[in-house]
């Protein structure tokens, strides 16, 4: 701004960090429920009894062994 001061030009300033930015709603991917891990339950179609259980490993990969167990 000091080198301009002795001439006709005008200087602004532009921020973007203004509240209107800050506000927006910013494009977060959801994370997929079935990638973690943690305690799920599961309901049997005919019967409908409830199992319950827990697995460190992701949900996909555990519920593919139960179906597999079912299976065969």
């Amino acid at each position: 701004m000091k080198l301009f001061k002795n001439t006709n030009v005008k200087v602004a300033y532009r921020t973007k960090n203004n509240l209107g930015n800050l506000l927006k709603q910013q494009n977060i991917p959801k994370p997929n429920k079935y990638e973690k891990n943690g305690i799920y339950q599961l309901e049997c179609l005919t019967c409908y009894k409830k199992y319950t259980g827990q697995t460190g490993c992701p949900f996909r990969v555990r519920y593919r062994e139960h179906y597999n167990y079912f299976k065969y």
